[in-house]
This record gives C-alpha cells, structure tokens and sequence, in this order.
C-alpha cells in the first residue's frame, strides 16, 4: 500500500521454508502500523503464526480498516494463527508492551513453538517518533527482543522496517542489537500498563483463548477498581424508577423492619396510598425491563447513547392499573448484588439472591398484603419476579382470591378486568 510494494519478512519466511528444514516460522511485528500484507500472504497457512501489536484507532489509523481488528484471525487452516493486539488509541509505552507480550505473545508463541523467530522491527512506535506518536523507549524494545530470543533456540531475525526519527531508530536499534550479542537488558523502573491497555489485552485474550490454551481470559481480566464517584447501571434504573413513580403516581416507599431486606431492596418496593383501604390490590412483582444498546461498532464496546434505551412496558400496565381505580404495590426484586453475602467455602449453603427475593415477598404478604381491606388480590409476574410469586404461593396459602398473570401487554389488563368482574380465585398460568 506504498510503504512496500514486496514485504520483506514474508518473502524470507517462504524462503526459508522452501530451501532449509525450518517449516513452523513466527512472525512478531511490533511496527506501529498493521502488517497488513503479511498477514495476509499467511492468512490461511498455519505453519507461520503472525503477531501483531499496533495502533488501530477503531480502523481508522494506517492502512485503515477493520483487517487490523482483534477478529481478523485467519481463514481456513489459518485460523488463529493471525493475531492482533489492536492498541485503540496513540500513546502507548512500555507497560502497555509488556502486558500485552506477557499475557498474549509469548504464552501463544510458546504454544507454537516456532523453530525461527523472525521480527518486523519497525521502531515507528518509539518514543520521539512524530507519526506513531507511542512511547516505547530503547529499554522496552530491548525486554521484548530479550523474551523472543528465548524461542526457536535462539534462532532470531531482526528485520528494521518502519520508523521516522532517526534518534528514536538509533537508540532502539543498538539496545536490541546489544541483546542479540548476549547482553541483558537494562533493569526496568517500575510500572503499571494503562486502562486502556489492560482492557485491549483483556478482549485479545477473550478473542485468542478460541484457538490457544495456553491464552487465559481470567488472568488478563482488567481490575474491577470501582471509583467511588462512579454509580452502577442498575443503581442509576433503580434511582429513575422510584423518582418517576414518586413523582407521576405520587406512590409511596414500604420500609422493611428485617435490616438485611433493607440493605438489599431498600426503596425497591413501592405503593400507592389507597393500599389499605381498596378492594381490589395488584401486586407487580418484576425486576429490571429489557435493556436495548447498539453499539458503535462490532469491534468497540463502546455505546451509541442516543440508540440505548430501556423497554419497560410496566409504566403502561402502572397507568392502567391507576385508571382502574385499583391499589398498586410495586416490587423491583433486583438486589444490590455486591452486598449478597458470599459463601464463607465452597460447601456453606448460605442464602442466594432468590431466596432473598422469597424472604421479600413473603414479608410483604405476611405484613401488608394480608393487613389490608383487599378482597381480590391480582399477582402479575414479569421475568424472574414469576418464580419469586410461585415460591410465596407454595409458602402461604391465603383463602383471598389469587390470579396469578403472565401474559402480555396490553391483553393482560383485558384479562384482569374480566376475572376481577366474575370475582374469579382461578390460578392462570399464562404462555408467555
């Protein structure tokens, strides 16, 4: 694409392997543009694995294109012996490397076991180079060439290939020839790879660990270091849902007394004010509605926010079920999950978050449900909230008419409407 029009290191691999005994050949490019053409003259050939860790920028950076993706693994009985490392953004130094060679290259090179090591040493991602603006400095080129030298018997070629500042190829370029000539290289300050980082290496392994044992998705699992300043999705949905019943059916929050149900579902349960007094109680138990994102692209993670959107038919049924002149208890049983006790080993049967959910509702029905004037009593069900209702049905048995729905909108608010007219107590176990 006009830097080569013949790539140097592909034509030596095919030589190599036509005129010497050498067939399992790793190629380890670590220029800051995607090898394109090597990669592709191997696509589909699994006696050379081709490694390539370069910036990506979602495609957008040169050669452009979604070839450079994580997903861009080989074809036929090439496939999983092309590897990207797509850095997504400039900027990237030595710890970012050095993960990424730890976690990814060398657990999947030493699987390979190549009997020739061969590297496109472009040093266009060192530090001072203008055009790939990433800071790999001589010391981390030299650690890199150092963990290959360990593969194929030392058998290792280094081929110089891009790279825009001449201070930055001459320093980089001695450090890795002094490693080549048997010298260790030099000691590393201590260090940490970025966010950004962890969090590619972490989606190449989940990608990577498809075709290769030896590539561990857990051990690359980025830190689950949650800011204090940050809020959880469920929290922010919880949060909206009790502000819109607040503030539209002016509904009212049920405390509960037992402090673990409080910890876990504390401002999760609701209702309307009239739910002592009104002959006619339906009781919505429910989690979350269905969440819909699209994302920006198949290879980022990252969400279009104006396409992301909650479905929750249950502002539908709350509206109808206030028309109707009917009380309303409102009943979120998604937990807080970080404070559900853990197992203390692996063989304690402690509480799961259903049976938390089970201790809600029977609570309800135990100190407001059978308190109030009710004299039917409607039990709709939506997702995971039916098989907390058939757990209190199973538990309690109450001689007030029960109609336990699960059916769709809008059909279900007919269906209630005609049982609650003939004062039916059958048991409905709906399709959907």
């Amino acid at each position: 694409m006009g830097f080569c029009f013949f790539n140097n290191v592909a034509v030596a691999v095919r030589v190599v392997q036509q005129l010497t005994p050498i067939k399992r050949i790793l190629i380890l490019d670590w220029d800051v543009h995607h090898g394109n053409g090597t990669q592709r003259a191997f696509y589909d050939d699994p006696s050379v694995l081709y490694i390539s860790l370069h910036r990506y920028d979602n495609g957008e950076y040169y050669p452009n294109g979604p070839f450079g993706s994580m997903l861009s693994c080989g074809e036929g009985p090439g496939l999983g012996y092309s590897v990207n490392i797509p850095w997504p953004e400039k900027g990237m130094g030595d710890a970012d490397y050095l993960h990424a060679f730890q976690s990814i290259v060398m657990p999947i090179a030493m699987e390979f076991a190549p009997e020739l090591v061969i590297i496109s040493a472009g040093f266009d991602a060192a530090d001072g180079d203008d055009l790939g603006e990433c800071h790999v400095s001589p010391t981390g080129y030299a650690h890199m060439t150092h963990m290959l030298s360990g593969l194929a018997g030392g058998k290792l070629v280094v081929a110089l290939e891009g790279g825009y500042s001449l201070e930055a190829i001459s320093a980089s370029s001695l450090a890795v020839a002094k490693v080549i000539l048997g010298e260790a290289p030099p000691v590393l300050e201590p260090m940490v790879a970025t966010e950004i980082a962890t969090e590619t290496v972490w989606q190449v392994a989940m990608q990577q660990s498809k075709f290769w044992k030896s590539v561990t998705p857990k051990a690359c699992e980025p830190r689950d270091d949650i800011e204090e300043i940050s809020f959880s999705i469920p929290e922010l949905l919880k949060a909206h849902r009790q502000e819109y019943l607040f503030r539209t059916h002016d509904m009212l929050q049920i405390p509960f007394v037992k402090p673990e149900l409080d910890e876990l579902y504390s401002s999760q349960v609701t209702c309307t004010q009239d739910i002592m007094t009104n002959q006619i109680l339906v009781v919505f138990v429910h989690e979350f509605g269905n969440l819909r994102a699209e994302l920006d692209s198949a290879l980022t993670c990252n969400l279009q926010l104006e396409h992301s959107y909650l479905v929750d038919f249950s502002k539908q049924l709350i509206g109808w079920v206030k028309k109707a002149g009917y009380a309303l208890l409102d009943v979120n049983l998604f937990p807080k999950l970080s404070l559900v006790p853990k197992p203390r080993n692996k063989d304690a049967k402690n509480k799961d978050a259903r049976d938390y959910a089970s201790d809600v509702m029977i609570y309800l029905w135990d100190n407001y449900i059978s308190l109030t004037e009710a004299r039917q009593v409607v039990l709709i069900g939506h997702g995971p909230g039916c098989q907390n209702l058939m757990d209190l049905l199973n538990q309690r048995n109450e001689p007030k008419p029960i109609l336990l729905i699960t059916k769709s909108f809008p059909s279900i608010c007919d269906f209630i409407t005609q049982m609650i007219a003939a004062k039916s107590g059958t048991l409905v176990n709906g399709a959907s």
